[in-house]
């Protein structure tokens, strides 16, 4: 009864989750109890697991402190519950649904997850871009509060909360090719991916599939030999030629649509990169830094900014996460922080060595990798819908120590 619940409600959380991410927050919160409680008894307590946890553990107790530490200078209420919620409930419940998922999917059926939520997540761009352009303000609304296109100038850019998605599956789809079935529907797959990239005005979205290409063509080399089959080293080399399908898409784009200047987006994408992604940001580095020099990189605590407002509702809060958590926690709170995901990557390495990694070991890794980079320009680390992005490589890889897993696998 619990599996059944846990896989029905999982589909409905990564639908909320992924396809239309912070459009129904409350009922993503909801779901994602739900989740975790119906995931309980299908968790394997078993050695990896528990490490895990022992590490979640020692980053809650990093977050209590500070959260003590703010209080104390001035911090307010609503900023230790963000706090909370962000840095010690919802990753404890991630954690807890990817366990019990990965103990009860095996390869293939996390393959058809992705599959599915992927295309529903390409049907959404066009959907938001008609929607918009159209003037229905109300059903724009549903995908993001603040929604915005750009058609000026050449340029093409839109604001929607489904491109943090995008950023991870693109990655991990350019690393892992293999995944898609079948050479035609691989080149559409990988065509749709890249057109939604260029029409995003994203530059994290449009670096994290050279990304992908460049870890897949490093992690494929020592693939698990019951992994790689010919079909899925096919996959891999076919990258190549999709390559040059999509090269072909944008040279059409380019000829057919006027509005639209391929070589204006690619440089404009290459300035912001070159500035650091934009002045806004740099000015944030630059007062962040001057607050990390002023606590002597031991912490201000959590809810405690700068001189600087990017947010005007919680002035606490900022783009550039990682700088701002070495303000906030410090450096050796922010490496404690860091440790399940080095744990994560420590693990990966020596399977990658080992040869003991599949398609979607590979998937899940890339994805992590440009999510990551991805999060030191934006904060989809603390936004509890996005927090899969980073907790569900972890788990998943960590979880499928079991015996049983491994047996399936």
């Amino acid at each position: 009864m619990f599996k059944i619940l846990l896989l029905l409600g999982s589909i409905v959380l990564f639908f909320l989750s992924v396809v239309i991410p912070n459009s129904m927050q409350n009922a993503t919160a909801a779901c994602l109890v739900l989740c975790a409680v119906f995931a309980l008894p299908n968790i394997r307590l078993n050695r990896n697991f528990q490490l895990l946890l022992s590490l979640y553990l020692l980053s809650c107790a990093v977050t209590v402190f500070y959260i003590l530490v703010g209080l104390s200078a001035g911090a307010v209420q609503e900023a230790v519950q963000q706090t909370v919620i962000i840095y010690i409930l919802s990753p404890l419940l991630w954690i807890l649904i990817v366990s019990g998922l990965t103990n009860l999917l095996d390869d293939e059926a996390f393959r058809r997850w992705i599959m599915v939520f992927m295309m529903l997540c390409v049907s959404t761009v066009p959907l938001f871009f008609y929607l918009f352009l159209q003037g229905y303000d109300d059903a724009v609304h549903f995908f993001i509060k603040e929604a915005n296109v750009d058609l000026t100038e050449g340029n093409v850019a839109a604001t929607i909360h489904v491109y943090g998605s995008f950023i991870f599956l693109s990655g991990g789809m350019f690393a892992a090719p293999g995944l898609v079935r079948g050479n035609a529907a691989r080149v559409l797959v990988l065509s749709a991916l890249a057109a939604v990239a260029i029409t995003s005005g994203r530059s994290a979205l449009m670096i994290s599939i050279p990304t992908g290409v460049l870890l897949g063509l490093v992690l494929n080399s020592r693939m698990a030999p019951s992994a790689a089959s010919p079909r899925s080293a096919r996959g891999f080399r076919s990258v190549l030629q999709t390559g040059l399908v999509i090269c072909a898409i944008l040279l059409a784009m380019a000829m057919t649509l006027d509005d639209i200047s391929l070589p204006y987006i690619f440089s404009n994408m290459v300035e912001k990169l070159t500035s650091g992604g934009g002045p806004a940001r740099a000015e944030q580095f630059n007062a962040l830094m001057d607050g990390v020099a002023r606590h002597w990189a031991l912490g201000s605590g959590h809810g405690i900014g700068v001189n600087y407002l990017r947010n005007d509702d919680y002035p606490w809060r900022y783009e550039l996460v990682w700088v701002a958590t070495i303000l906030r926690v410090g450096v050796i709170g922010s490496l404690i922080y860091l440790l399940p995901f080095l744990t994560y990557v420590v693990v990966f390495l020596r399977r990658w060595s080992a040869r003991r990694l599949s398609e979607l070991d590979i998937f899940f890794f890339a994805g992590f990798v440009t999510a990551f980079l991805a999060s030191n320009t934006n904060p989809y680390v603390e936004a509890f819908t996005f927090q899969w992005m980073y907790i569900l490589p972890t788990a998943h890889l960590l979880n499928r120590g079991s015996a049983r897993n491994g047996a399936r696998q």
